[in-house]
């Protein structure tokens, strides 16, 4: 009886357990958030079969670029929307970058922990630079802003040029961007002049008059590009074959209103300071000038310099011609180098 009585027991037990165990209710599982304390974001332009539609002059479209994220982040949040923020201009402009604001969106179960601009990681051959970011209360939706600012200082191209015929001697110019247009006339076939800078006409249709610069008889053809006299950069040339003949007359005109200047009388130019570099546009400054295949520095006031220049945070050496010296040894034994730059 004491083996069975304690079987009982045993058994009363372990039903008792199973029934404690089985009242217990189930705990509710809580879901914890996942952080994201950076971000990565790539901004590249996009190309298509012409020409890249992010550049200067090109109508400023949302499509104009590709924002991405890296495919190892893409579990943690994507790309919810972008778009431009410089919506009252119609195209990208040389003179201010273009904004542009990006929205991520959290994957389920991660929330953002981006706390300073270290934390938010840029790249892509638009050269996008950080501005700003702000998060829902949340932390599943993240802005971030961010300047394109590859587009400034460039130039984009001519969208047409042509001569005007109903003004004699004018051209017209259409172009976008901001930036200014350089000329290039042609008499009968053969260059008439230096490129002439045309100041500010990158903001649509400009008239151009050409009649100060036209001064002999002849037939004469232009090409026409996009210049940033900031950065240098320069444009593709716009060609027109299209003639606009001048007679003597006309010239005659031209001369007595706007001055006698010759194509022969272009170039080099002394006078009681030294030598000048004379074109349709004046006389430049500051400025890089080759003729004859040499290159010349004109200084501030529009004069050929000789001897040792520091230009640019390079020294250079000029003969008494101003012909700057390369690859070879100074009068005073210094090395330069095929840029003519002084070698270290």
């Amino acid at each position: 009886m004491k083996k069975v009585s304690f079987a009982l027991e045993r058994g009363t037990i372990m039903v008792i357990s199973a029934l404690t165990i089985s009242l217990i209710p189930a705990l509710p599982a809580f879901a914890k958030d996942k952080s994201v304390s950076s971000v990565m974001i790539r901004v590249n332009a996009v190309e298509d079969d012409e020409h890249d539609t992010f550049q200067v002059g090109a109508y400023m479209a949302d499509s104009a670029v590709d924002v991405t994220v890296p495919n190892s982040d893409r579990k943690k949040y994507h790309i919810a929307g972008y778009s431009f923020n410089n919506s009252s201009r119609e195209y990208f402009s040389t003179h201010q970058a273009p904004t542009l604001k990006i929205k991520l969106e959290a994957e389920e179960d991660y929330k953002f922990k981006v706390d300073s601009e270290r934390d938010v990681k840029l790249s892509g051959n638009a050269k996008p630079v950080y501005k700003s970011f702000e998060k829902n209360k949340d932390g599943t939706i993240l802005e971030v802003e961010t300047v394109l600012s590859d587009i400034e200082g460039n130039v984009g191209d001519i969208e047409y040029a042509g001569w005007d015929v109903n003004r004699s001697g004018t051209l017209d110019v259409l172009t976008y961007g901001g930036n200014s247009c350089q000329i290039q006339l042609y008499k009968d076939g053969e260059k008439y002049s230096s490129a002439i800078t045309i100041p500010d006409c990158g903001s649509g249709n400009h008239t151009i008059d050409m009649r100060p610069y036209i001064k002999n008889a002849g037939n004469y053809t232009f090409s026409a590009r996009q210049y940033n006299a900031d950065t240098h950069s320069r444009g593709a040339w716009y060609t027109v074959d299209d003639e606009y003949r001048v007679d003597e007359g006309s010239a005659a005109e031209n001369r007595s209103q706007y001055g006698y200047i010759c194509r022969d009388c272009y170039g080099w130019k002394k006078d009681g300071s030294g030598w000048k570099f004379l074109t349709p546009g004046g006389c430049p400054k500051d400025t890089w000038v080759e003729d004859n295949h040499h290159w010349f520095w004109i200084d501030g006031e529009g004069y050929m310099v000789t001897g040792w220049r520091l230009i640019d945070g390079k020294w250079y050496y000029f003969n008494d011609r101003g012909e700057m010296l390369e690859n070879t040894t100074t009068p005073d034994g210094y090395a330069v180098g095929a840029d003519g730059a002084l070698l270290q």
